[in-house]
This record gives structure tokens, sequence and C-alpha cells, in this order.
């Protein structure tokens, strides 16, 4: 399964980096403005070690963040937020994907969020009234991804116009919820 899975992922990236090449041009910024299309290079001192996995705290909610190999802060790169389907979590979504690997070839930032864990225990994210909210616990997870992505760009060097999501089941309908919520800080989706 994962001999299909990693040549699968490299399409995926390579599709959702030439998708990043559609967007229209955009006026520069006025001297000394930032704009979210900007990217920045003015990031504190990282906690993970590129070539490493490592959770960063985020309020009550932390996350695991995969850091390539090849992480240069001078050099602004992509990030891959990948979410996991239901009764799932991050590491499994990980691996699923074969995104081990194809991270550090690819110098892309991964970075893992965990869905709300429900009374039973299983893993899920909010992202419509048809999955998988089923116990009403109304949890806000298009705050808590946006949040995520703004935590790694204030960490890392992170270009804004090369922020993806992808996700697995009740994941892929979170990575759509967001991306149509939060287009914003969204390239694409998968």
């Amino acid at each position: 399964m994962r001999s299909r899975t990693v040549p699968g992922l490299l399409a995926l990236v390579v599709l959702l980096t030439t998708l990043t090449g559609c967007t229209p041009p955009t006026a520069p910024p006025a001297p000394g403005q930032t704009t979210s299309q900007t990217p920045t290079t003015q990031t504190p001192q990282p906690g993970i070690s590129p070539g490493a996995t490592g959770t960063v705290r985020l309020a009550d909610r932390p996350f695991e963040l995969h850091v390539p190999t090849g992480y240069d802060p001078a050099r602004p790169g992509s990030l891959l937020v990948a979410l996991h389907g239901y009764t799932s979590n991050a590491s499994d979504v990980f691996s699923f994907f074969g995104l081990d690997g194809a991270a550090d070839s690819a110098d892309m930032l991964v970075a893992l969020p965990q869905g709300t864990e429900n009374p039973r225990g299983d893993r899920f994210w909010n992202a419509s009234k048809a999955c998988c909210d089923f116990y009403r616990s109304q949890t806000d997870d298009v705050a808590y991804l946006a949040d995520v992505i703004a935590t790694v760009q204030q960490q890392y060097a992170v270009d804004p116009a090369r922020v993806f999501v992808v996700g697995h089941s009740n994941g892929g309908f979170m990575a759509l919820r967001l991306a149509c919520e939060r287009a914003d800080v969204v390239a694409a989706v998968a």
C-alpha cells in the first residue's frame, strides 16, 4: 500500500505547487508594508530541528509539526496541513499519505493537528452537519486550523501563497470547509 501512496502524494504536492501559480498577480506592497501574499523571513528560532517532528503548543490543542531536513529559515517554503479521518489521528494520516519521506524530498513543513475527542474517545473534525460532531460540541475547528497555520507562520519561514491542506475522509470535509471559510490563508486543498 505504501509504495502506491508515495507516488500519489508526490503527484499531489506537484499539483498543489502548480495550483499556486494560478492565482492572479497582485500589486506589490508599498515600501515597508507587508501583505498576506508577501513572504516573510522574520521568524524566531524554531523549537523543532530540521529532519524532526515535534510538538507545538497551541492553547489546549497542541499539534505535531514535521520540519523537513532541507528547511532554510532564509527561504520561505510550503506548509501542508494534513487532516486525519474520523476515529483516526495525526500520526496515522502522516504515514497513510506517506508524508514522512515526501515532506523531506519536497522541503515542505507538515502540520499534523488532532481533531477533538468525543465522549467515546473518537477523534473528529467539526466539518459539516453530516460529519462528524455527533455529540454537538460545536468545536470551532476552522478557527483552530487557522491558528495552527498562523502559529507555524510565526515560528518558521512559510510562503503564505503556498499553504495547502490535505484531508482524508472527515479530514477531507474539514479541508474543504477551511478553504471555503478561510480562503485568505489556504492556497489549495486536496
